[in-house]
C-alpha cells in the first residue's frame, strides 16, 4: 500500500495479475448492464405494444359498448322507471287510504264524544237562556224571513241548567244542541249549533209550537253565520181563504233566493208536541221529514226568486202553477212577479188556464200583467186550446217544467 501524492489517499498497489482480472470483471459488468437494459427496453416496448393494441381493439369495439349501455338506458326508461312510478303511485295510495281511515275513526270518535256530552247535557235539562230566545225568535223564527248575513253574534250566555248554571257558547262550541225556549204564548225548540266565533254553523232546525199545534219549521245551513240554504214549513191561507201548507226550498243569493215554494192543502192539525219537558231530539221534525207524512194534494207550485218573504222575480222565467182540488192544472202562469203577483209590462208573460173543471177546453193568453191581473185586449186570447196546442206553446215558451207538475185536465179534440 502507497501514498498518492497528488490525492493524498491511500491505495492499494496492484501487479499484473490483480489489474488482468479487474478488467475482466469491468468487461462483465458492461455486459451485464447492457444485457439488463435491453431487456427492460424490450419489456417496455411489450407493453406499449400490448397497450397500443388494446387501446385500438378499444376504439374498434367503443361503438358495441356504447350501443349496450344505450340499450340499458332505453330498458330502464321504458320497463324499470315506469314500473318505479307505478310502485311510488302504489305507495301514495295505501298512504292515502290509511290517511282516510285513520280520519275516519277520527271522526268517528269524535261523532261518539259529542254523543255521549250531549247526553250528558241532555240530563241536565238545558234551556236557551232568555236573550238567545230572542235571537232564535228574531233569526229563525219568522216565516218566509230568515236571517241571511253574518247572523248573530250569540250571546255568551246561551243556555241554563235546571239547577241554574249558566252555559257560553264557548263551553258548549260545537254541539249539537236540543234547547227549549219560549216565545210568548210559543214554545220553541232549537237544535243546532255555534261554533268558535259565536256564529251558528251547520244545519240549525227550529220547531215552533202554539198550543201543542205546529206553527214552524225553519230547517237552514248555515256556514259560519251565512245563511247558505232554507227550507221552511208553516200554516197560511189562500186568497180565497183556503187553509194551506207553505213548503219552501231555497238557496240564498245576495239578499234574494231562489228555489221552489208548495202550497198543500191543509185539512186538520198534521203534528202535535208532547209535553215540553219530554221533548228529545227525537221529536224535533225536519222539513223534509214533514213532506213524508203529508197526504193531502197541492195547491200551488212557484219557482223563482222571493225577496222580503214575498214572491219578487224580474228576470221573466218565474213561473206559478195554480191546480184544482182534483190536482189538475187550473193556471199555468209564466213571467215575472211583483209583491207576490203577476206583474209582468213587457207583453212577454204568458198563462193557460181555465176557470172551471167542467170547461172543455183550456185557453191562452200573452200580453201584459199588472197587479196579478192582465191588462190586454182581446187580440191577446187564443182559445180552445188542444193538448198538441199546450206542447207546442210550452215547447216554445222556452222554460223547462219539470214533468211532475204538468197534470193537464181535458182539452179541445
Amino acid at each position: 500500500m502507497a501514498d498518492d501524492p497528488k490525492e493524498g489517499k491511500v491505495v492499494l498497489f496492484q501487479g499484473p495479475d490483480a489489474q488482468r482480472d479487474t478488467a475482466e470483471k469491468k468487461k462483465r459488468l458492461s455486459d451485464f448492464r447492457w444485457n439488463t437494459a435491453s431487456a427492460v427496453a424490450g419489456a417496455v416496448l411489450a407493453a406499449a405494444i400490448i397497450a397500443a393494441v388494446g387501446l385500438v381493439k378499444g376504439f374498434f369495439t367503443l361503438p358495441d359498448r356504447m350501443k349496450t349501455v344505450e340499450d340499458g338506458i332505453t330498458t330502464m326508461r321504458e320497463e324499470t322507471i315506469p314500473g318505479l312510478g307505478d310502485d311510488i303511485e302504489s305507495v301514495r295510495q295505501d298512504l292515502s287510504d290509511g290517511k282516510e281511515e285513520l280520519r275516519g275513526g277520527i271522526d268517528r270518535l269524535g261523532d261518539r264524544l259529542d254523543t255521549l256530552y250531549s247526553l250528558l247535557l241532555k240530563d241536565l235539562h238545558l234551556e236557551a237562556s232568555g236573550e238567545y230566545s230572542r235571537q232564535i225568535s228574531a233569526g229563525l223564527g219568522n216565516k218566509n224571513s230568515i236571517c241571511q248575513d253574518e247572523g248573530p253574534t250569540i250571546t255568551r250566555v246561551v243556555a241554563r241548567s235546571g239547577s241554574g248554571t249558566e252555559y257560553t257558547s264557548q263551553e258548549l262550541l260545537d254541539l249539537k244542541l236540543l234547547l227549549p225556549y219560549r216565545d210568548g204564548g210559543k214554545n220553541g225548540y232549537f237544535y243546532g249549533q255555534f261554533n268558535e266565533n259565536d256564529h251558528w254553523d251547520g244545519n240549525c232546525v227550529v220547531n215552533i209550537y202554539r198550543r201543542g199545534e205546529l206553527e214552524l219549521i225553519t230547517d237552514a245551513v248555515y256556514d259560519d253565520g251565512r245563511l247558505r240554504s232554507c227550507k221552511q214549513v208553516f200554516p197560511d191561507t189562500t186568497t180565497g181563504g183556503r187553509p194551506i201548507w207553505v213548503i219552501s226550498d231555497r238557496v240564498v243569493e245576495d239578499g234574494f233566493s231562489r228555489g221552489e215554494t208548495w202550497h198543500c192543502f191543509r185539512e186538520e192539525p198534521l203534528l202535535t208536541i208532547p209535553e215540553p219537558e219530554d221533548v228529545g231530539t227525537g221529536d224535533i221534525i225536519t222539513v223534509d221529514g214533514f213532506s213524508k207524512r203529508l197526504r193531502t194534494g197541492i195547491e200551488g207550485y212557484y219557482r223563482g226568486m222571493t225577496s222580503d218573504g214575498k214572491f219578487n222575480d224580474a228576470t221573466g222565467t218565474a213561473y206559478m202553477v195554480k191546480y184544482f182540488d182534483s190536482g189538475l192544472i187550473r193556471t199555468l202562469y209564466a213571467g215575472s212577479f211583483k209583491n207576490g203577483v203577476f206583474d209582468d209590462a213587457s207583453g212577454d208573460a204568458w198563462m193557460i188556464g181555465k176557470k172551471n173543471e167542467d170547461q172543455s177546453a183550456y185557453s191562452y193568453y200573452k200580453g201584459p200583467f199588472q197587479n196579478g191581473q192582465y191588462t190586454g185586449g182581446n187580440e191577446c186570447w187564443r182559445n180552445g186550446l188542444t193538448q198538441e196546442d199546450i206542447e207546442a206553446l210550452l215547447a216554445d215558451s222556452g222554460v223547462v217544467f219539470p214533468d211532475e207538475i204538468l197534470k193537464w185536465g181535458p182539452s179541445a179534440p
